[in-house]
């Protein structure tokens, strides 16, 4: 396999990933650091810049939002499955474009 192809393989498991890390959250959305320390415990190491292109490619895709609050001169931007990111979780439907594990449960 061209190392090109590895990548790809490879970042259609993240993508995956992070659409299992958002459906098995237990809050309705998660932040960029928890969606990064999921895939890092899971032995997935994700650079900062290749997971936020996933997570644009995913919004763009309809599998999740992105919301952005202020509070008390914060801001905090989270991510949440939208029904058709849960619908390719639990494999109603399918993308070429996203590995996502095998869910059970």
């Amino acid at each position: 396999m061209a190392p090109n192809e590895i990548w790809q393989q490879r970042a259609l498991v993240e993508r995956g990933m992070v659409l299992a890390v958002l459906y098995n959250a237990p809050l309705a959305a998660v932040d960029l650091a928890t969606i990064r320390g999921c895939l890092d415990m899971v032995g997935l190491p994700t650079q900062m810049t290749m997971l936020k292109r996933h997570l644009v490619h995913l919004e763009q895709r309809g599998y999740l939002t992105e919301h952005t609050g202020h509070a008390m001169g914060v801001s905090l931007t989270t991510y949440a499955l939208t029904p058709d990111g849960r619908d390719l979780v639990v494999g109603a439907n399918t993308d070429p474009g996203v590995n996502v594990p095998a869910f059970e449960g």
